[in-house]
Formats: structure tokens, C-alpha cells, sequence
């Protein structure tokens, strides 16, 4: 006799619906991890008239693809136990079975929670057969004691521990406690106060929306046959822009923390004019929006996109600039990637160079995200190099357990003359210090300070050619130009000097920010046009990170790749088109930075010429920044080769003859940030 089970699905599911699911999870999966079904062969793709081969899709790696192997080749408990020993333990905020990452992002990186090793256990014991039932268990003032050994901090505060039951071939029963991974008749005094509630299996999810910024088309009708570009660019001017929905995925962490994922417009139709979609590339899935924007109702100036992860809700606004259309935009972002160990990022490069000499003819997107995956991975690998070195030299226990990850590389162009724009934004990067009982505030704000002006420095070395941000700006200011650190209350207290001396949407970004920014009296000039740039510093972590005019806590770089443009649209979510074999050999680039200790000099160099801004004159290169901040006469000067040739023919007011009143209290701001330099070089700075 057969016994018939009830399957209850969701509100709006079918089994079909879940089915196919299921298959298109799998199939990307597959993909991703280049599943080859037994007994076939990869054809080799020829023209018959002789001309280039037809493109293919080439799926790009996951960053965790080469831990799959170590992770799978774990087939019992103590196989587990014995490698997790090798694996730090990091607390992560009372999350119980809530876990960041995936199996193989722990191991990638080294380190996880105690829901990633419960998750991780799990999975192991359901490849031996074994069904498992999700707890969770009281912990003791006693058991956070332990958890604070473990991790090497100074406390933690953790009310709960995920566990499971479970029994073995006897019909015994067990509770396996995480992250300790001991039954829990070995932990006596450490956990109590099992909670057999059921526990829900699904992962922690995070959001990412899709708004358009645009303006009612006057009138409400455009011209019958208006070119898709006329009705897709927008000028600089926001104003009366509304903000139109088109997308909202949701990704979990875990599937986020494997690789990076994309996102794209395209053209499904015409109304008054060309309608336009916003699509979602996961790993596990492609999300196409329900809701679009009919280009001949709406003029797109830009584009809003919002990330929820965790406790961290970030947005970001892009606008388009003159003869720029929206769906000639695309996006790819890392999301709660895991850090990347040289090893790991050794491996992962010796998987992609691998797959990039066997492809001669891969189609636009897969060179699209090989192109910006490469970027990313690159930043990942010596971001985390450094943050493991200074904090070993200082001290300091780090890791991002609640703060994930939010990179931003993208790729667009304005006009079909081959002409390509990457940008990255490194909207959140800033690791997570833990406590340790000897540490100290100094600790702390040294980290975070030279961290933060390393990644600022790296990612324009990351971008192909050499990026523009911050620090390459230096070069590009005239003589006479003067930096300011200005509190939030100082920009306040001095608004309408900024809004008459700095463009809206600068203006807009500095009210938008809590920060204590470093700011230029007025802007360079890059290629005959003003850019605007500064650094950002947290007045009490000292997090810090450079911006710049466009928003892009980051760089930029604009390159003409040979033939890069094709006629046509032939990808689904853009008109990013033609992007030829120049761009695919770039992204052939090795993840290793071969000129990783010069970038390091250089964010020595640079904060302690910051220090000494304070109060004394300081060379950094051919910049020089002199006199104690709240005098009459603070300035700063690019001395360098082309200084005099600058800003000829165009002359900016100093924002300095605008202030009133030029004494800006700091507060306690200068005297913390000077003393964290201090230590940092007092502990790592030789």
C-alpha cells in the first residue's frame, strides 16, 4: 500500500510553478558551475562563408566555484569538523539559523557564523541519509564566554545558538550544536533551553530594486517614429524628475555570496514609444520586471537603485548625461561577496584563464560579465590581502558577519562611436572591526582610515588604462586650489556659499551625507571639464572612502575599445551591443595585482600627509597641503609637471573668499583622526 503525503505549496503556487522553478535554479546552476552531461562534446562554431563564428554564451565562474570541490569532497561529520578547524569563527549578531553564506563562500574566505556552520552541517549530514530537525538552544553567560574564545574577541552577545536533532541508524537521539558542531551533552553549562519550535528553512533574503527617474513628456505624445535614443536620453537637470518602478528581486545572501549578479534594461515593444524593462541576472535566477516605462509618456534622466542586505539599506542614483539612453546601461554587482585569500583567488584565477583560452567567440553579455566580474574579483583579492595583513599587524580581529559587501561596476556608453565608460562604486566596503579586550579606539580609526584610502587608491589601479578618481585628481587641480575638512554642520551652516559655488547635484550628494568630508575649493579640470572629488570620513568610526561628483564612491574611466560597437540588439536586457574581442581580452587579466605594494606606499604616503594637514606643511608627491585647519590660510597645491597649463582660460571663486566665517570647529574629529594614523604607523607603517 502507497501512502499518500499532502504537499502544501504557498499562496499562488502550483506544482508547476515550483517545478519550474526548481529547473531554471538547477539549469543556471549547472551552468555556472560548467556541468558537462556524460557523452557529449562541444562543437567547434565556424561561419560557412568564412566570416567570425557565431557567438555563444560563455558562463562566467562563480568567485566561490573552486571551494565546490573542497566543500562536496566533505562526506561525514567529522570530515567537516576536522576542515571547519582551519575556519575562524565570527559571531554574527544573535542570528541563529539566519545564516550570510553559502558553504563555499565560508571556505573561500576562511571564516563564518554559526549559522553558516549549522547550515554547513546540515547539508552534510542529509548526504549520509540523515533527516534533521531545526532548533534552537539558550546560551549561557558561561557558553558566550567560549563563543568570545573562539572568535578571539572581547565578548559576545548572543542569546540563542542554532542546533539540530536528529537520529542516528540505532534510533538515538542527538542534538548538534553550532557553532561548536558537539553534541550537546558535551556542552554542559554553555547551552540550555532547546526550543523545538519549527524553524523556517528559508534563507535570509535580500532586496535589490529598479526605479527610472523620469519626467512627463509635455504634451503626453511624442512624435510618431522618434528615434529610440531621442526618447531615451536625458540632460543633467533632475529637477521634477518622478521615480517609476520597474523591479524588485530578492536574491538570498547565501546565493548572493557565491558570485556577482547583473543588472540590465530592454526594449520589449512599442506604445507611444519604445517600452522599456529592467531585468535581474541572479545566479540562481533571472527576474524580468512586471512593470514598465513607455518612453514616449517619459523622458529618462536616471536611474535608482536600491539594495537591501541585512541591517543595510543602500541606494545609489545614476543620471544620464547628454545623448546617454538608459537601456545602453549595465550593471553588474558584487553583493555580499566573501573575502578572497590569495590562495582562493589563485585558484579562481587558474579556473577563469582556463575557460578564456578555450572561447574565441563568446556573445556581448557573457563578455560583459566577464569584463566587470574580472574588476571586481581583482578589488576583492587585494582589498582582503591588505585588510588581513594590517590587521594582523595591529592587532585586530575583522570580518564582515552583519555588514555585507555592495560593489557596483558599470559599464555604458553615450553614442555609438566605441566609446566605453566603467565605473566602479564601492558603495559598501568597510570591513567590520570586532572587539578584542586589548584593543583600543586608535586601533579602530587607524583600520578603518587605511583601509579606506587603500580601497579608494585601488580601484582606480583596478580599472583598465588606470581609472579616474580622488587621488588621480590631485594632478588636475590649478595651484591655487585650498582643501577644507567640513563637518555635516559646517556645510549647514555655510549653505548657500556651497549651493552658489558647487553644482546641484554635488550640492545635493554633501546635504545628503552625515560624513566629515576633505573638499576642494574648486573643482579640477579632467579633459577641459571640471570634476568635483573628495574624501569621505566617518566622524565616529573614521571610515573612510573617496566620492566623487557622479556619486560613485569610487573611479571612472572612459576608453575607446578597437570595433567594440556592432548595428543590432542582441541582448535581452540592453542595448550594450557589439562588444568585441577587446573587451574579452581585457577580461582575460590576471585577479593577481602585480603592483599591489606600490598602491600600498602610496596610502601610507597620503595619510600621513592627511595628519599633518592638521596643523603642519606636508610634501605627498607633487601635493602639498599646508596650515592648521580653522586659520585664515589653510591651503593645498599640485606642484607636478602641467600644474601651470591647468585651468587656462576659465578661472572658479574660491569657495574659501566665500566663507564668512572660516573657523570650522572639528570637534573631537581632528584629534581622533591624527591619533589613528599615528597608531596605525606606531604598529604597521614601516
Amino acid at each position: 500500500m502507497a501512502k499518500r503525503s499532502d504537499v502544501v505549496y504557498g499562496v499562488g503556487d502550483t506544482y508547476l510553478e515550483t517545478l519550474n522553478e526548481a529547473v531554471i535554479k538547477l539549469k543556471r546552476q549547472r551552468e555556472a558551475n560548467r556541468f558537462i552531461r556524460p557523452g557529449s562534446y562541444k562543437p567547434k562554431m565556424i561561419a560557412a562563408d568564412g566570416s567570425q563564428p557565431p557567438a555563444r554564451s560563455v558562463p562566467a565562474p562563480e568567485a566561490t566555484d573552486p571551494a565546490l570541490a573542497d566543500f562536496a569532497s566533505i562526506t561525514d561529520m567529522q570530515a567537516l569538523k576536522k576542515r571547519l578547524a582551519k575556519v575562524r569563527y565570527l559571531p554574527s549578531a544573535d542570528m541563529g539559523w539566519e545564516h550570510l553564506f553559502s558553504p563555499q563562500a565560508v571556505l573561500t574566505q576562511n571564516w563564518g557564523g554559526e549559522g553558516d556552520f549549522a547550515r554547513m552541517a546540515e547539508i552534510v549530514l542529509a548526504r549520509q541519509g540523515v533527516q534533521t530537525q531545526r532548533i534552537t538552544l539558550k546560551v549561557t553567560e558561561k557558553g558566550c564566554d567560549r563563543l568570545a574564545e573562539m572568535a578571539g574577541v572581547d565578548g559576545v552577545e548572543i542569546e540563542r545558538l542554532p542546533a539540530m536533532i536528529y537520529h542516528d541508524a540505532k534510533g538515538v537521539r542527538h542534538t548538534l550544536v553550532a557553532p561548536f558542531l558537539e553534541p550537546v551533552t558535551k556542552l554542559s553549562g554553555l547551552v540550555g533551553g532547546i526550543r523545538e519550535d519549527e524553524v523556517s528553512p528559508k534563507e535570509m533574503q535580500a532586496t535589490v530594486s529598479v526605479h527610472l527617474l523620469a519626467k512627463p513628456i509635455q504634451g503626453g505624445q511624442a512624435k510618431a517614429g522618434r528615434e529610440l535614443s531621442d526618447a531615451l536620453s536625458g540632460e543633467t537637470d533632475t529637477g521634477a524628475a518622478e521615480a517609476i518602478f520597474l523591479l524588485a528581486a530578492n536574491p538570498t545572501l547565501p546565493e548572493l555570496s557565491r558570485g556577482a549578479v547583473d543588472i540590465g534594461y530592454t526594449v520589449v515593444g512599442r506604445k507611444v514609444g519604445p517600452v522599456v524593462k529592467a531585468v535581474f541576472d541572479g545566479n540562481d535566477r533571472r527576474v524580468i520586471g512586471n512593470d514598465t516605462l513607455d518612453t514616449g509618456e517619459y523622458e529618462v534622466v536616471g536611474e535608482r537603485i536600491t539594495v537591501s542586505m541585512h541591517d543595510s539599506n543602500l541606494t545609489f542614483e545614476r543620471y544620464l548625461e547628454k545623448g546617454e539612453v538608459i537601456v545602453d546601461r549595465f550593471h553588474t554587482l558584487g553583493l555580499n561577496l566573501p573575502d578572497m585569500t590569495m590562495a582562493a583567488a589563485e585558484k579562481l584565477d587558474a579556473v577563469m584563464q582556463k575557460i578564456h583560452q578555450g572561447e574565441d567567440a563568446p556573445d556581448n553579455i557573457s563578455a560583459l560579465k566577464w569584463y566587470a566580474r574580472s574588476l571586481i574579483y581583482k578589488f576583492v583579492c587585494a582589498q582582503t590581502e591588505y585588510e588581513r595583513d594590517l590587521a594582523e599587524k595591529m592587532n585586530l580581529v575583522v570580518g564582515r558577519s552583519t555588514k555585507p559587501r555592495c560593489i557596483v561596476v558599470t559599464v555604458s556608453r553615450k553614442a555609438k562611436d566605441g566609446l566605453l565608460k566603467t565605473a566602479m562604486d564601492l558603495r559598501q566596503v568597510a570591513n567590520q572591526v570586532h572587539p578584542r579586550a586589548d584593543g583600543t579606539d586608535e586601533a579602530v580609526h587607524g583600520f578603518n582610515i587605511m583601509s579606506g584610502i587603500f580601497a579608494s587608491q585601488l580601484e582606480a589601479d583596478i580599472l583598465p588604462g588606470k581609472g579616474l578618481g580622488f587621488f588621480e585628481m590631485l594632478a588636475h587641480y590649478p595651484a591655487e586650489t585650498e582643501l577644507f575638512w567640513l563637518t555635516s554642520d559646517a556645510r549647514y551652516g555655510m549653505e548657500d556659499e556651497l549651493r552658489a559655488a558647487i553644482p546641484a547635484r554635488v550640492h545635493q550628494l554633501l546635504s545628503e551625507s552625515s560624513k566629515t568630508v576633505l573638499f576642494p575649493s574648486q573643482p579640477a579640470m579632467v579633459d577641459g571639464k571640471p570634476r568635483w572629488a573628495w574624501l569621505e570620513v566617518d566622524p565616529d568610526t573614521y571610515e573612510t572612502i573617496a566620492v566623487l561628483d557622479t556619486g560613485e564612491r569610487g573611479a571612472m574611466i572612459e576608453r575607446v575599445f578597437g570595433e567594440l560597437w556592432k548595428d543590432g540588439l542582441d541582448y535581452i536586457t540592453g542595448g550594450l551591443v557589439g562588444v568585441s574581442s577587446s573587451i574579452w581580452s581585457v577580461s582575460a587579466f590576471s585577479l593577481i595585482m602585480d603592483d599591489y605594494e606600490k598602491i600600498m606606499a602610496a596610502a601610507k604616503k597620503f595619510a600621513l600627509g592627511l595628519a599633518g594637514n592638521f596643523s603642519t606643511t606636508v610634501k605627498v608627491g607633487d601635493f602639498e597641503v599646508s596650515g592648521a585647519i580653522g586659520s585664515k590660510d589653510p591651503s593645498g597645491a599640485y606642484s607636478g609637471d602641467g600644474a601651470d597649463l591647468l585651468n587656462k582660460g576659465q578661472e572658479y571663486k574660491s569657495l574659501y573668499d566665500k566663507l564668512t566665517d572660516p573657523k570650522i570647529d572639528l570637534g573631537g574629529f581632528e584629534g581622533g583622526f591624527k591619533d589613528g594614523v599615528n597608531f596605525y604607523f606606531s604598529m604597521a607603517g614601516n
